[in-house]
């Protein structure tokens, strides 16, 4: 991680509960593409060029597991 690389309090939820991580875009967006979803003031979004603009602004960041219902 270099020294200028903006950082985001990031919530981090899955199965033993949740935690906060601060979290650069790049590693938010290795943790979607491993299958974690990405919610943006409660709305899902995609992680695409514009995202880390995006965040800045944003009052809760959370990464979510998928969740299997039955």
């Amino acid at each position: 991680m270099k020294g200028t690389d903006k950082t985001f309090l990031v919530k981090i939820t899955d199965q033993n509960g949740d935690s906060k991580q601060q979290m650069t875009m790049a590693e938010i967006t290795e943790s979607v593409s491993n299958g974690r979803f990405l919610f943006v003031d409660t709305e899902m979004i995609a992680v695409d060029k514009g995202s880390a603009e995006d965040l800045t602004c944003a009052k809760e960041i959370l990464l979510a597991t998928r969740l299997v219902g039955g």
